[in-house]
């Protein structure tokens, strides 16, 4: 028997849109550190695209 394992696409930094980060940041009541560890990526990235998508 073998079991299947989902496989987990990550894109760059520079790929995520602003919808992906509005979507982590809704799933996780604003915390940035859980967002920015389900996008895979660290705080300071994410806090960088926050700023350039214009979110607060």
């Amino acid at each position: 028997m073998t079991v299947e394992v989902p496989t987990v696409v990550r894109k760059r930094p520079a790929d995520l849109s602003e919808e992906d980060l509005r979507g982590a940041l809704a799933k996780h009541e604003g915390n940035k550190t859980r967002a920015a560890q389900e996008l895979g990526i660290a705080v300071n990235t994410l806090k960088a695209r926050m700023k350039a998508f214009g979110i607060e």
